[in-house]
């Protein structure tokens, strides 16, 4: 596979090679794909999820509709749940 990167990228995978932290430039790819990954896999949010909720929390705060953390916590991660369960169903 060949890739065109942009010359910032480029720079950054040499800093990040002179830094002795990674071997080469396949190391810092892997590295950086590794680390989407695991992002994408451990994040509660699909995307563009937290953007909106967080817009609709700040008009619900600007109502004066708010409520305790854990109890939002808990009611996003049911709603989550509700979800996973009716996607699989």
């Amino acid at each position: 596979m060949e890739l065109k990167l942009a010359a910032e990228t480029e720079q950054l995978i040499r800093e990040l090679i002179a830094s002795g932290d990674y071997e080469g430039p396949e190391a810092v790819v892997a590295a950086g794909i590794a680390a989407l990954d695991r992002d994408r896999r451990s994040s509660d949010f699909e995307p563009g999820e937290l953007d909106r909720l967080i817009a609709e929390g700040e008009a619900d705060i600007e109502r004066g509709n708010v409520m305790d953390l854990d109890e939002a916590y808990e009611r996003r991660r049911a709603e989550r749940a509700r979800a996973r369960s009716a996607k699989s169903a």
